[in-house]
């Protein structure tokens, strides 16, 4: 159980570095220091130039979930979302809990995924989910997205709103 705290703990920092730096359109390969020299080394070896970033943009999607299992299907989104309707998104760790925190895989229609992380507190029905990566079409996919639901009322539908962009590498 010890272990599982610290791991949790380990992945809510990593997830609130990633949210904060993609506020600033940089959350590509984030590396965490392991001593303050190699912060401030690590920040004066950025490149100069060229974003290697997309440009922001907003995404909105609505989805649905299953009652049991621990998916949920895309069902609406914005023009041009990178998140298609039809997209499952498949969780792993607990589900329909008060409190779920669980990793997930975003799969499109096409193989195409992209990884991340979800929380949500089912008596507020608010929550966020933090990407950090993907394959194919989501290759270098970073998103930072608010989780909204009137789970008394509705159960089963979510929506996600927020912002994403492409890390080039």
């Amino acid at each position: 159980m010890k272990h599982a705290v610290g791991c949790r703990t380990q992945l809510m920092l990593y997830a609130l570095l990633c949210a904060s730096t993609l506020a600033t359109g940089a959350c590509a390969d984030v590396g965490l220091p392991t001593s303050p020299s190699s912060a401030s080394s690590a920040a004066s070896a950025a490149p100069a130039g060229p974003s290697s970033s997309s440009p922001l943009a907003t995404l909105q999607v609505t989805k649905t979930c299953d009652p049991i299992q621990p998916l949920c299907t895309v069902q609406s989104a914005s023009p041009g979302s990178p998140i298609p309707v039809g997209t499952v998104a498949n969780y792993t760790g607990p589900y329909l809990e008060k409190r779920t925190s669980s990793a997930v895989v975003l799969e499109r229609s096409d193989g195409s995924t992209a990884t991340g992380h979800c929380t949500l507190n089912h008596v507020t029905g608010l929550g966020r989910c933090i990407f950090t990566g993907g394959t194919g079409a989501l290759a270098g996919f970073h998103a930072s997205l608010e989780v909204t639901s009137n789970f008394a009322a509705d159960p089963v539908t979510y929506t996600w709103r927020g912002t994403y962009h492409f890390a080039m590498k």
